[in-house]
C-alpha cells in the first residue's frame, strides 16, 4: 500500500491518497486514520492507472485538485506470514 500526502501549510488542509486502494482490506474509510501526519478522509485510488476528479481535503470537503497516475506494474505487499505478490 502506497499513502501520499500533501499540505501546504501547517495550518492548512491537507490531501491524502491511498494509492493501494485495489484491496478491500487496503482501502481506508473516512474516519481511518493513517500517515506520517495522521490524517482522516484519505481518497482511495486503486489501479495500475487512473485518476481521481475530486480530491477531498482531511477534513472531508471537496479541495478543487485532481489527480491522474499511470504504472506499468502494480506491488502489494501481504499481511505478516504471507509472500509478497506481483500483479500484472
Amino acid at each position: 500500500m502506497m499513502l501520499c500526502s500533501l499540505a501546504a501549510s501547517a495550518q492548512a488542509a491537507s490531501i491524502g491518497i491511498n494509492f493501494g486502494a485495489g484491496r478491500a482490506e487496503a482501502s481506508l474509510g473516512s474516519g481511518d486514520s493513517a500517515g506520517v501526519v495522521a490524517q482522516t478522509n484519505w481518497n482511495n485510488a486503486s489501479g495500475g492507472s487512473g485518476s481521481l476528479t475530486v480530491l477531498n481535503t482531511d477534513n472531508g470537503s471537496a479541495s478543487g485538485a485532481a489527480v491522474t497516475w499511470a504504472t506499468d506494474e502494480q506491488w502489494s505487499a501481504r499481511k505478516s506470514g504471507q509472500r509478497s505478490c506481483r500483479r500484472p
